[in-house]
């Protein structure tokens, strides 16, 4: 059910008359702006907390597919550095003690 503004002031102008400005003024503040169709219950939170668990499961699942694809490829680029790293030094060893 919707509730004017006009509604909202009848009220509180029959609390004002009922308990005093003071206690009205309190009363009206403890009421739903627009309604108890716009306060989120807990099943809401549970919804929207399980749909975010889900992203944030997927997205970090993606992340570990690619951050481990990223590895493998390092680890192809680090071992074939090496290699070549340590041919590059037998021929340096080899051309020393030939010179030698």
């Amino acid at each position: 059910m919707y509730v004017s503004e006009f509604q909202r002031h009848e009220v509180f102008k029959w609390l004002e008359e009922q308990m005093g400005p003071e206690r009205a003024a309190i009363m009206m503040d403890l009421l739903p702006p627009v309604g108890w169709g716009d306060v989120v219950t807990t099943r809401d939170l549970h919804a929207e907390v399980g749909g975010l668990r889900s992203e944030m499961q997927a997205g970090f699942a993606e992340l570990r597919a690619e951050m481990h694809a990223a590895h493998s490829g390092l680890l192809v680029k680090l071992f074939f550095g090496m290699v070549a790293s340590n041919a590059t030094l037998v021929g340096l060893v080899l051309t020393a003690t030939r010179l030698s």
